[in-house]
């Protein structure tokens, strides 16, 4: 990763706000999602996994997936696997984070380890779409954003 880039960065810019504004957005609707108590019914299947572990699942997917495509506009890297880690890391970080908070700042809703990892499965899920997409469509050396 280049840290003088990095470092460069200009947060307030347009192309800034506008690669992570959707992250941004994403953000806060977990944030909503996570925190808010919810009168909704809890549904199970008779699957292995129950209705809301998918829905973490898929949550932390399009996280991830945002993160790595807002990492991607910034930051230039040789190695896409840095990114992959970079992003990774903070959705996981970020799914503990609510976790703990809805514990200590909600009523209805509580720590569940299975959660975390429904949320880390779902990071995972959202790191292997972007390898793939990388690797199916390939970008050109002189094009360093995703």
């Amino acid at each position: 990763m280049n840290i003088k880039r990095l470092s460069k960065i200009n947060f307030w810019s347009r192309s800034f706000l506008k690669s992570w504004l959707p992250t941004f957005l994403w953000i806060i609707v977990v944030c909503y999602l996570s925190l808010a108590d919810s009168g909704l019914p809890e549904v199970k299947f008779r699957f292995i996994l129950e209705s809301d572990k998918i829905a973490h699942i898929v949550i932390y997917s399009v996280l991830n997936l945002l993160l790595l495509r807002s990492w991607a506009k910034v930051i230039s890297i040789k190695n896409p696997g840095y990114l992959v880690i970079l992003a990774s890391l903070q959705a996981i970080s970020f799914s503990i984070i609510m976790e703990v908070l809805q514990e200590l700042l909600t009523n209805t809703r509580h720590f569940d380890m299975k959660d975390i990892y429904a949320n880390i499965g779902g990071t995972i899920v959202g790191a292997i779409i972007y390898i793939m997409y990388h690797k199916i469509f390939p970008r050109s050396s002189s094009d360093n954003r995703a």
